[in-house]
């Protein structure tokens, strides 16, 4: 009867458009305001969380917003490694080897590269440490040294591009692994992520550690 029959349903307006809508414009990365790419943000935040749906689309809203932060973080590295002769500041040999860091996850999640440039990453972490070693002695860090740095931060760099172009989701999870939240919520990933990152110099640096340990021990109970 034409009093029972159910209102059709407008076409376009369902969830599912929605959602549909939204991943076009993050596909496309293509927004006509900051007003609607928030909008899209909250839309997914009242999705159902334990979705693989919601999942995908939060996460890849952060790549989207994180990219060119990511970006521009490499390029501080870059500066902060430029100061490396004469700097003082902890922070200046922090980022740099967050940068490395980076690149050797994103190396072994998203599997965007071969093994011979994990090995350019690991020989330039390992020189970061030879560096922070020679300036703490108060010596003059070598040129040739400094190179070696700035050779793997544009290799990590160019993996991290890659990522985000072929693998997303690994772009994302490393990103996530190498925030200073995520060390302290598994600070059992310290050691870990400095064995990926140094490789074969790994027991070398525990050494030296070691090593200093002991001389700051002994000049503590000298004063």
């Amino acid at each position: 009867m034409p009093g029972n029959k159910r209102p059709s349903r407008k076409k376009g307006k369902g969830k599912s458009s929605k959602v549909r809508a939204i991943i076009q414009r993050m596909k496309t990365e293509n927004y006509k305001s900051l007003e609607q790419f928030n909008s899209d943000i909250e839309y997914l935040k009242k999705l159902e969380n334990d979705t693989y749906l919601a999942r995908f689309k939060m996460n890849s809203m952060i790549a989207l917003t994180t990219f060119d932060e990511v970006r521009e973080s490499f390029l501080r590295s870059l500066s902060a490694l430029n100061r490396w002769p004469t700097s003082t500041d902890s922070y200046d040999f922090y980022i740099v080897t967050s940068s490395l860091m980076l690149g050797v996850l994103i190396f072994h999640m998203a599997k965007v590269a071969e093994t011979e440039i994990l090995q350019e990453l690991q020989h330039a972490a390992f020189m970061c440490v030879v560096c922070a070693r020679i300036r703490n002695n108060g010596e003059v860090i070598p040129a040739a040294n400094l190179q070696v740095v700035r050779e793997g931060l544009t290799l990590a760099q160019n993996l991290m591009e890659a990522a985000y172009n072929e693998d997303r989701e690994a772009f994302i999870s490393a990103l996530k692994e190498n925030t200073v939240e995520y060390i302290q919520a598994h600070p059992e990933v310290v050691d870990i992520h400095m064995k990926m990152a140094l490789g074969k110099n790994y027991e070398r640096v525990q050494e030296w550690e070691k090593e200093s340990a002991t001389v700051w021990e002994l000049k503590k109970n000298e004063s």
